[in-house]
């Protein structure tokens, strides 16, 4: 994220996710833990989540420091998806750093992970809204059902439009939801401006994850490349190419390796066809801005060009 991106984020919100404190520091976790976690996810990242966290809350005028806890849950969430993935894809680094795996242990970056899920769920019981706490149980449900699938397609060689969707609703989706349904809980609002901001975020994450394969496969991409390759799973940008080359879905399906189908491909109109269908879902998001600001017309002002800047950055995102 570029200066230009936070010249247009409210100064209060910038000035409660600078004062948030996402690394492990509590009597309850052991200090070879909690090391390991702040040396590895929990270190660094965009912190993408927790903003838009903090911008949702400003949107209902909640007032910042009651966000906290929220804006802290769902980048804990992720960071333990993280630590989680790094063991089931076998990663060696993390963020140009080694990661939780290699520091650790396989085990004890499962465990560590946990441990993060767990803290998660303590700390929102301490907001006595059980619906909080529900939320949030879903969106961990919903993140290893789609990683059971991801791999299941990995196991079968076997994919399609609708799976990569699953997958995408299920891994990104669902945590990008919270950011948006959690102020609103904790508002109180009606369920129907809850789902209309569901709906909203979660168009945000299929953007976001869209974006995210094409990536993969750009020579200007600052995000580390081919990994979808070197884990043998297919994103949306390799379906779409190999939609277009039948002879090397067949190569894939009987077992090639995905490094050989692909090398010296041209992806450039695969990548063309996931980001028009990222700007759909983009539209879509916009619609549900346009949606809630009709149906709780007190909304704060001030949050809607930050909220837009969010949804330009997730379209044109290079890293």
């Amino acid at each position: 994220m570029g200066q230009d991106f936070f010249t247009h984020m409210p100064p209060g919100v910038l000035e409660q996710l600078a004062s948030l404190q996402f690394e492990l520091d509590h009597p309850r976790a052991d200090k070879a833990m909690r090391e390991l976690l702040n040396r590895t996810v929990l270190m660094g990242g965009k912190r993408l989540r927790p903003l838009l966290t903090y911008l949702m809350g400003h949107f209902f005028k909640l007032p910042l420091a009651d966000l906290d806890v929220l804006a802290r849950s769902v980048e804990q969430v992720h960071a333990a998806s993280l630590a989680h993935d790094d063991v089931i894809d076998n990663a060696t680094t993390r963020r140009n750093a080694p990661s939780i795996n290699i520091l650790g242990s396989n085990k004890k970056a499962v465990l560590a992970g946990d441990y993060l899920l767990a803290d998660v769920i303590v700390n929102l019981a301490k907001l006595e809204n059980p619906n909080l706490v529900a939320e949030m149980a879903r969106v961990i449900q919903e993140l290893a059902h789609g990683e059971w699938i991801q791999w299941d397609a990995v196991l079968e060689r076997s994919i399609d439009e609708d799976r990569l969707e699953k997958i995408a609703r299920f891994k990104t989706a669902s945590v990008m939801s919270w950011c948006a349904v959690a102020p609103a809980m904790l508002a109180k609002l009606d369920p129907k401006i809850i789902q209309t901001a569901k709906v909203f975020a979660e168009h945000l994450g299929l953007c976001f994850q869209l974006m995210d394969d094409t990536l993969d496969h750009s020579e200007n991409s600052q995000k580390d490349q081919n990994l979808d390759l070197q884990n043998e799973q297919i994103n949306s940008v390799l379906y779409a190419w190999m939609q277009a080359h039948p002879e090397k879905w067949q190569a894939y399906q009987q077992g090639e390796p995905l490094a050989s189908l692909t090398a010296g491909g041209d992806f450039s109109a695969a990548r063309e066809k996931v980001q028009a269908q990222a700007s759909e879902h983009l539209n879509a998001a916009r619609a549900g801005l346009e949606s809630l600001k009709t149906l709780y017309p007190s909304y704060e002002k001030a949050a809607v060009p930050a909220l837009e800047v969010i949804m330009s950055y997730l379209e044109e995102r290079k890293f």
